[in-house]
């Protein structure tokens, strides 16, 4: 069995937001309980579901009392990304190695989390994720690669990863934790996996990005965002660029993150700081050289 530096089996807390996911939400909750090499602890918030999950929450709670925790339903519905902040905020984290986040409707690999704790060590990384293997309701398969080698500046336009791939230290929980509490700001981004990448980046915590598929995600006509897969997935990039959502969204990340470099900075001198750093902005370099007509765009609206 995998142990940590001190000898002991991690003890890992893995947080899912759920929300109407009776469908799915049993085969991820067993892959979640069959994880290999560490002591495994789930919470689970919901998301006002009105299906049938909170019966399944309740069936499993029952079931492995001491291996899940169901940490209620949620008043008012904000989305998957403010369930997820609710769960990192209110989760003791006292008695954990590591933190990962889940969805509801994947499925993982045994080793999912032994594996990413392993690639942690080996690269001293605080934060993890991995490429994937994408699937759909006609048992359509396509491996996404997201491990190309990390840039200076891709966390400001890309996230590393579906969240659901992710771990964390103890140490970066904590600490993203503690700015949830303090900076309510944080929690109006409504992509939360990338918040916590670009913040862990900006921090100067190590994060790996692991080059092997560690994860079954599940793309159904229910996902709140998905895989970016398909016809549907370019008309909404092309829809966030050409309304100027994507780069609102840049501007909203530099400023919660605080960024210095970038926070005091003018619309026209942040847009000429990433135009003349454009290789800097995606880990693949293809998708680097698509940045300069997305950054023409954004210079042409700012004139």
């Amino acid at each position: 069995m995998f142990k940590n530096h001190n000898n002991k089996i991690p003890k890992v807390a893995i947080l899912l937001a759920s929300h109407n996911g009776e469908k799915y939400m049993s085969q991820q909750i067993d892959s979640i309980l069959k994880q290999k090499m560490i002591k495994v602890k789930l919470f689970i918030s919901d998301d006002l579901s009105t299906d049938k999950t909170l019966e399944i929450i309740s069936a499993y709670q029952k079931k492995f009392p001491k291996q899940i925790q169901f940490l209620g339903q949620r008043k008012s519905s904000k989305g998957a990304a403010d369930n997820f902040y609710h769960l990192i905020n209110v989760v003791d984290s006292h008695d954990y190695d590591y933190f990962a986040l889940s969805d509801q409707d994947d499925i993982w690999p045994d080793h999912k989390i032994s594996r990413a704790i392993q690639e942690m060590h080996q690269q001293n990384a605080d934060g993890y994720s991995s490429d994937f293997l994408f699937f759909d309701e006609t048992n359509y398969m396509q491996y996404f690669k997201k491990s190309h080698k990390q840039s200076q500046l891709d966390y400001y336009f890309e996230t590393p990863g579906p969240g659901c791939s992710f771990v964390l230290t103890k140490k970066l929980f904590e600490d993203l934790q503690s700015q949830l509490r303090n900076i309510p700001a944080m929690k109006e981004f409504i992509y939360h996996d990338w918040l916590i990448y670009a913040y862990a980046r900006s921090k100067k915590y190590r994060w790996t990005i692991d080059a092997y598929p560690n994860l079954f995600y599940r793309q159904h006509s229910a996902n709140v965002v998905g895989a970016n897969h398909g016809l549907k997935a370019s008309v909404r990039r092309i829809n966030r660029i050409f309304f100027g959502q994507w780069y609102k969204e840049i501007r909203q990340l530099i400023n919660i993150i605080d960024e210095p470099r970038l926070k005091n900075k003018s619309n026209w001198s942040l847009y000429w700081f990433f135009l003349s750093r454009f290789f800097q902005s995606r880990r693949n370099p293809w998708h680097a050289i698509l940045m300069i007509p997305f950054l023409l765009f954004i210079g042409i609206q700012k004139q």
